[in-house]
């Protein structure tokens, strides 16, 4: 049985033209642009246009961000991770106490520094994965889930149950005052697109190209 999400997403494909669809013609991994902001979308960096040498029109993008929009909130403001910004640093770095997850990347989610409803809760690790019975698990979208008692989750780990690749770290995270975010859709510097849960949950690695290329080819359009 399809999501709502899933049955949105067969509904744009099918109202796209063929010709603007090529990367998602092959593949089950969707993503298509949305009019609003919603819990579990992604904000992708608008591609900008350049004249290359010789005069041929290519696209690129400046900083190339994806960020999992986790909430957005007109009196408190929105906050999100930052997909595409894996550190050298790993869980093991940090702490031995989580010996499952000892190799697990952590990723830059953002810069973190502004006040979101009075406090700076955002200065912490923050884990994003798929496996629902985990404790204290909160589901952003179908298949994906925000929080985790870590310790229940290395014990899942180490007793085989779940994995630890199905679990991504983030430190800090990317923070919007009440207004700020919508100011920066209106001037033009993000994308909002809903994707399939995989291109969130997976690792950047995991894409033949970077997640912001992948997202945008999947998209298709004037993006691509």
């Amino acid at each position: 049985q399809l999501s709502w999400r899933e049955y949105r997403s067969r509904l744009c494909k099918a109202e796209t033209p063929y010709y603007m669809r090529r990367a998602s013609l092959h593949t089950s991994i969707w993503a298509h642009e949305i009019p609003a902001l919603e819990r579990g979308c992604v904000l992708i960096t608008k591609p900008k246009k350049r004249v290359r040498k010789g005069g041929e029109e290519g696209t690129v993008g400046n900083d190339q961000l994806v960020v999992l929009l986790l909430q957005h909130d007109p009196i408190h403001g929105s906050y999100g991770l930052i997909l595409n910004k894996p550190t050298p640093c790993g869980i093991g770095d940090f702490t031995d106490k989580l010996p499952a997850f000892a190799e697990s990347a952590i990723h830059f989610g953002g810069e973190g520094h502004h006040q979101l409803q009075g406090q700076e809760v955002n200065r912490e690790l923050h884990a994003i994965h798929t496996c629902p019975w985990v404790a204290n698990a909160e589901e952003v979208i179908e298949g994906v889930y925000l929080g985790a008692d870590l310790r229940h989750a290395d014990r899942l780990v180490s007793l085989g149950k779940v994995r630890a690749r199905d679990f991504k770290f983030f430190y800090s995270a990317t923070i919007w005052q009440p207004g700020e975010l919508e100011a920066e859709m209106t001037s033009g510097r993000w994308l909002a697109a809903a994707c399939h849960k995989d291109l969130i949950s997976n690792a950047s690695s995991a894409w033949e190209k970077p997640l912001w290329r992948t997202l945008l080819d999947l998209i298709g359009g004037k993006v691509a």
